[in-house]
């Protein structure tokens, strides 16, 4: 059973790291030229859809299979949020997840302003994959790009502030890194990747140029 004194200093705690999510989201727009190239790159999803068989999907990692199995079975949302796939032969080729979420906006010396009324929405990417067959021929960062554009438009749906993604393991950061995603603080979460909505209005309005 966990103490006050415990409860007290996790308490604390989830507060540090939310003052400095709220400061990374508030940070200022910048004009990064490796997530413009991302955000022009041509469209490759489009919603799931009852049809689509997701059984003989596999990307490498148990979990992600499963939850697309999962995806399958749900109905889709009119909101911009849910499942998006990439189609080959009939066959789904890669997949993202959309949803909304939000964290508490809390001043900098980790006092909240009111949990009740002042949430941050945020658009995040729980999961992205490709299956094994498409590996490495660049489906994955169309996908990216894709999930990017999608979550701008339904983060200003709802008047988001970012969109959040969580890197899966250690050894898909890289691929979030190479495209200009800010990575947030490892109080945070050490596997947590960021781009504000104004970041990614700058990068579509603005396609690099040769």
């Amino acid at each position: 059973m966990i103490d006050d004194q415990t409860r007290q200093r996790n308490l604390l705690v989830d507060r540090k790291r939310l003052a400095l999510l709220s400061m990374l989201i508030a940070a200022p727009r910048r004009d990064d030229g490796a997530l413009r190239t991302l955000m022009a790159l041509r469209s490759v999803s489009s919603r799931m859809s009852a049809e689509d068989d997701g059984t003989d999907f596999s990307c490498g990692v148990d979990e992600l299979d499963a939850a697309l199995r999962r995806d399958v079975l749900r109905p889709p949302s009119d909101d911009g949020f849910g499942s998006y796939v990439a189609r080959s032969d009939g066959r789904i080729a890669g997949f993202f997840h959309l949803r909304r979420s939000h964290i508490l906006c809390v001043h900098p010396d980790g006092q909240t302003r009111d949990a009740a009324v002042a949430p941050i929405p945020l658009v995040m990417l729980p999961r992205i994959a490709v299956d094994r067959r498409h590996q490495g021929t660049g489906l994955g960062a169309a996908l990216l790009a894709d999930a990017l554009r999608l979550g701008l438009e339904a983060g200003q749906t709802i008047g988001a502030e970012a969109l959040y993604i969580h890197a899966l393991s250690d050894e898909v950061r890289p691929f979030y890194s190479r495209f200009g995603l800010r990575p947030t603080a490892p109080v945070i979460d050490p596997r947590g990747f960021i781009a504000t909505v104004a970041d990614l209005a700058m990068a579509r309005s603005r396609p690099k140029t040769a």
